[in-house]
């Protein structure tokens, strides 16, 4: 087992590199990719249904052939120690499980980077924003908002500290939390949807039609959620 240094928010962690079984570790079950469809209208999905739903996209399809061709994994998962919560990485999990239902012992351990087990939130939350908000951008604009929305709730932090610790601008971090909000008050979580409700909410033409017309808001989400608009 090795170990280096990670920086997260200006403070350095001490994290080990090693091999760990698979069916140890738990998917992060605040991933906004399983978050919007099992998440946000009820309590938190369990492991199975995280699994399930994880296994069936086509991108983790995609993945347990990448992996397979290349015999293992190159980046390997970002795993909280003590619970084993897989924080970063959770679609490649999900490949080695559906690799693992064909090979039990060959895939049954994987390559892990384990941070301390207390860690905390906001240390967390740079990481996955760094990753996904701000770096590859492997989560969508509406994952990416939805991640930002429920930090900002849970916590009640302002919002330029949060941008500040993503290293966005506040303004771009207030437009996606109003976007978000916005959809959830007309009850539309579809993220097909979200760059509708993103082009209607910036466009100062219409804010400014929006002030003296307020019954424009559900005409708009109305004609969106039905998706009579092209």
């Amino acid at each position: 087992m090795a170990t280096e240094n990670l920086t997260i928010g200006k403070k350095d962690y001490v994290v080990e590199i090693c091999e760990l079984n698979q069916a140890d570790l738990k998917f992060y079950t605040e991933n906004p990719r399983v978050y919007s469809s099992l998440n946000m209208v009820g309590g938190e999905p369990s492991q199975d249904e995280i699994e399930e739903h994880m296994c069936n996209m086509d991108h983790v399809k995609q993945l347990k052939v990448s992996i397979d061709s290349n015999g293992g994994l190159i980046d390997p998962l970002i795993v909280r120690g003590g619970d084993y919560t897989v924080l970063e990485g959770n679609s490649r999990l999900a490949a080695y499980r559906l690799l693992c239902r064909t090979d039990a012992i060959k895939w049954g351990k994987v390559k892990c980077k384990v941070l301390p087990a207390d860690i905390d939130d906001s240390a967390i939350f740079a990481l996955l924003g760094q990753y996904h908000i701000i770096g590859r951008k492997d989560w969508d604009p509406f994952e990416q908002a939805n991640y930002l929305y429920r930090r900002h709730q849970q916590t009640r932090l302002p919002i330029e500290y949060m941008a500040q610790e993503l290293g966005i601008s506040k303004q771009k971090a207030n437009t996606m939390i109003k976007v978000i909000e916005f959809m959830i008050e007309r009850d539309d979580l579809n993220k097909r949807h979200w760059s509708y409700y993103e082009e209607y909410l910036k466009n100062a033409g219409i804010k400014k039609y929006r002030e003296t017309n307020p019954d424009i808001d559900d005409t708009i989400a109305t004609a969106i959620k039905s998706e009579t608009i092209s």
